[in-house]
């Protein structure tokens, strides 16, 4: 669902240092902005809505290092897919379970305004294609939108190494590159012809050769992580199919991806104040940040075994012994199933 801004202390400060300092037009316009960028009611999983929200060109774009580049509503939606789990098969859910938004600036000559928006995200990992493991992990980015354009322009990701590395850990198992080459198989036949593979089980082997992700845990190189990250929303577009091919492949818009890592610093994305801002988000959260992530010991609220919808954690806590056994629901409903995991 949609988030509520929350204003911290720290932002009320900046607005008032902001309204002592500025003209009162500087303050209006500022406002204005804030209000613009509101207005959007931005969701970050309602892809319907991504042409409003973002230029279809290289005017937007999100940036994430370990994960490269991407422009326009089309390429900011394919990295997106990634964390929506109606859209990514290897999760049964990612939820947001805390969230700090915060205004940070404005620039009047080029009349946009940014802020800082912080997050916890419980995930949930799909037992069938995965390790069927859970967590809560922190993720953090920076906004920028353009009150003249009424657009988002920039998008900077930061996502603790602790959380890339357990998504792909969780995701790099038989069943798991199995389900990508189905995929690639099932939605991206030329992509099997090129790489003169005749199989899925072929197509295995091919990927299970790779590294998990490249060097300190990159996922835009030659690596599983990159073609799984890709594989994902090829099964929604078929234009990102070149992503997942083994050999140089161009997508329609003359890119080659998953062959090079562009090697991007997360200091190139976010600045280390900013970094430690959202460091200190995680502590207030219970997360170690040197990890990024956390054991969940809860149960989930929205969870309930696939394809029954009553079938939820209240339902498993009426026969814990045998309704623990359900698939998924020792992860999901931890706290009931085992009590002791505090």
């Amino acid at each position: 669902g949609k988030t509520q801004p929350c204003i911290q202390p720290k932002t009320l400060k900046v607005l008032l240092m902001l309204i002592w300092i500025s003209p009162a037009h500087a303050i209006f316009e500022f406002a204005q902005c804030v209000e613009g960028f509101l207005g959007l009611s931005l969701v970050l999983n309602d892809f319907t809505n991504f042409d409003t929200y973002f230029h279809q060109d290289a005017r937007s774009k999100l940036i994430f290092a370990e994960a490269g580049n991407y422009y326009g509503s089309d390429g900011i939606e394919e990295y997106l897919r990634i964390v929506d789990h109606k859209s990514n098969p290897f999760f049964d859910l990612m939820k947001e379970v805390a969230t700090e938004i915060s205004p940070e600036g404005f620039d009047r000559e080029a009349g946009t305004c940014t802020a800082n928006a912080n997050f916890v995200v419980d995930h949930i990992f799909n037992p069938a294609f995965s390790k069927g493991g859970a967590f809560s992990g922190g993720v953090s980015m920076s906004l920028t939108f353009d009150m003249n354009a009424n657009k988002i322009t920039d998008i900077y990701a930061y996502v603790p190494k602790g959380v890339i590395h357990t998504w792909f850990d969780q995701t790099f198992t038989d069943s798991g590159v199995e389900r990508l080459c189905t995929i690639t198989s099932d939605s991206c036949a030329d992509v099997f012809e090129q790489n003169g593979i005749t199989s899925v089980e072929e197509c295995k082997e091919r990927m299970q050769s790779l590294d998990m992700v490249t060097g300190d845990n990159y996922f835009d190189g030659e690596s599983f992580a990159c073609r799984l990250a890709h594989g994902i929303m090829a099964e929604h577009n078929p234009d990102h199919c070149p992503h997942i091919s083994f050999l140089p492949m161009e997508d329609k818009d003359g890119t080659i991806k998953c062959q090079e890592s562009a090697g991007n610093l997360p200091t190139d994305v976010l600045s280390a104040s900013k970094i430690a801002n959202f460091e200190t988000f995680m502590v207030r959260h219970g997360i170690d940040p040197t990890v990024g992530i956390k054991t969940r010991c809860t149960d989930t609220e929205d969870w309930h075994q696939r394809y029954f919808p009553w079938r939820g954690c209240e339902w498993v806590s009426q026969n814990p012994s045998r309704r623990c056994e359900v698939d998924g629901a020792k992860i999901a409903c931890r706290a009931t199933c085992e009590p002791d995991c505090n």
